[in-house]
């Protein structure tokens, strides 16, 4: 019977131990990190204002260097009559001409640079509204 019940105790015991909820993970961030944290979700955010438009693909790289590198190359090449721009997203470097809010205008474009680019294609993206817009 003492077997019995100190059997009943320890199984108790462990049910109740084993029933608490896990505490919920802390981290400590220095305020410089949680400021660039804060400041990359921000700038993903925007304003919310988009339209469905086209840009121009021409290129990516996990190398900042190197994507400035294809940018100024892309410049040179169409000289003036394009820029191309370099985006960052997560983990790459990304190369993109124009912003186009119409097929046409971004068939166009692709129509001039397919001389020099041929691997380029048009992609349709979420583009900020045009200051102009009401």
């Amino acid at each position: 019977m003492r077997g019995t019940l100190l059997t009943i105790a320890t199984l108790f015991w462990a049910t109740t131990l084993c029933a608490q909820q896990p505490l919920e993970p802390r981290i400590d961030m220095p305020y410089a990190v949680s400021q660039l944290r804060n400041q990359r979700l921000e700038s993903r955010k925007g304003n919310g204002q988009t339209i469905n438009g086209y840009r121009l693909f021409m290129g990516l790289s996990n190398s900042r260097t190197e994507a400035i590198g294809m940018q100024q190359k892309i410049n040179v090449v169409l000289a003036g009559s394009y820029a191309a721009e370099v985006v960052y997203d997560e983990p790459n470097f990304k190369l993109y001409i124009g912003r186009f809010y119409s097929q046409a205008e971004a068939n166009r474009a692709l129509y001039n640079i397919r001389p020099y680019y041929p691997a380029c294609r048009s992609i349709r993206l979420p583009l900020p509204v045009p200051n102009s817009a009401p």
